[in-house]
C-alpha cells in the first residue's frame, strides 16, 4: 500500500518485520504460541521451560530455468557448502595418518562471536581433545599438525548479475554455471593468499574441475568469511572457496546445479589427497 516505495523505504525490524503466525477466532480465546507449541507437543503449557524457535521459509526447493539448469532455494547460502562437505568426506574414505573433518559452524549470519561459532576456541578445543585421544603426549606433536593442515573455508559467492553488471569487479565476470569460486580480497576479508590459491587450483586442474576467481568491485565493500577468522586464531593455510549465487541472502536464492557439481567434486578430490 506503500506506492512511494520504489522511491526508497527504510524498513523498521520492530514494526514491519512482524511475523503473522495465525488467523484466531475473536469469539475464542485467544491461543499464545506457548500454548500452540504445547498442543503440537501434547504437553501441559507449564511444562514449557523455554523455547529456541526461529522463522524459517518452508517452501520447497524449485528447478526453473529453460533448459532446467538452475536451482531456486531459500538458504543455498549455506547449505551447498555444508552438502559438498559433507558428500566429499562420505565418498573419499579414510586416509591412513589423516584426521578428516568437516566442521559446521553455528551463529555465521548473526555473528560468530558466540560459544560455539567460528570465533570461539571451540574448534581449537576439539582438535588438541583428537590429538590427546590419539595418543599425543606432548603439545608440540599438536601444533605440528596444525602446522601442517590445510582448511577449504566454503562460502557462496555473488555471480555477476544480469541486470546489474556494474555492481561486479569488470575484470572478473563470474558466472553461475562457471564452476567452484576461489574469492580473493587484499584486505584480507578472505583467507585465500597465493600459495592457499596453487593448491586449490592444482588440484582443479587434476580433476578437470571447473574454477573461476572472484575479487569484489573495488569501490563496494564485501562480506567476510569464517575462513579469515579461524585463520586467524588457528596456524593453518586456509582457501576461501564457494560457488556463485544471485539475489544472496534474499528469501529464494538461485544457483546452477552444474556449479554445485563442481564444488561436489573438488571436495572428494580434496579430501583423497
Amino acid at each position: 500500500m506503500n506506492r512511494e516505495v520504489n522511491k526508497g523505504v527504510e524498513l523498521s525490524v520492530q514494526k514491519d518485520m512482524e511475523a503473522l503466525l495465525a488467523v484466531t477466532d475473536n469469539n475464542a480465546p485467544n491461543k499464545t504460541l506457548r500454548s500452540m507449541i504445547a498442543e503440537e507437543l501434547g504437553l501441559a503449557e507449564d511444562a514449557i521451560l523455554d523455547m529456541d524457535l526461529m522463522l524459517t521459509n518452508a517452501a520447497p526447493a524449485a528447478v526453473v530455468g529453460y533448459d532446467r539448469a538452475l536451482v531456486e532455494s531459500a538458504r543455498l547460502d549455506n547449505l551447498t557448502s555444508c552438502q559438498s562437505c559433507l558428500n566429499g568426506l562420505i565418498r573419499s574414505g579414510s586416509l591412513e595418518h589423516t584426521v578428516q573433518m568437516a566442521v559446521l559452524f553455528d551463529n555465521e549470519e548473526c555473528g560468530s562471536r558466540s560459544k560455539q561459532g567460528a570465533a570461539s576456541t571451540i574448534l581449537v578445543t576439539l582438535l588438541e581433545k583428537l590429538m590427546l585421544a590419539a595418543g599425543a603426549v606432548e603439545r608440540e606433536a599438536f601444533l605440528n599438525a596444525m602446522l601442517g593442515s590445510f582448511i577449504l573455508s566454503l562460502d557462496v559467492a555473488h555471480a555477476v548479475h544480469p541486470n546489474h553488471p556494474e555492481k561486479a569487479d569488470p575484470t572478473n565476470s563470474v558466472r553461475l554455471d562457471g564452476g567452484v569460486i576461489l574469492k580473493m580480497n587484499s584486505n584480507q576479508k578472505y583467507a585465500t593468499d597465493t600459495a592457499a590459491i596453487s593448491a586449490v587450483e592444482a588440484i582443479c586442474r587434476k580433476e578437470g574441475i571447473a574454477m573461476q576467481k572472484f575479487v569484489n568491485h573495488s569501490d563496494i565493500a564485501g562480506g567476510g568469511t569464517l575462513g579469515s577468522i579461524l585463520s586467524a586464531t588457528i596456524p593453518v593455510p586456509t582457501a576461501d572457496i564457494g560457488i556463485p549465487l544471485l539475489g544472496m541472502h534474499s528469501a529464494n536464492e538461485l544457483a546452477a546445479f552444474s556449479s554445485q557439481h563442481e564444488m561436489d567434486r573438488l571436495l572428494e578430490a580434496y579430501f583423497c589427497c
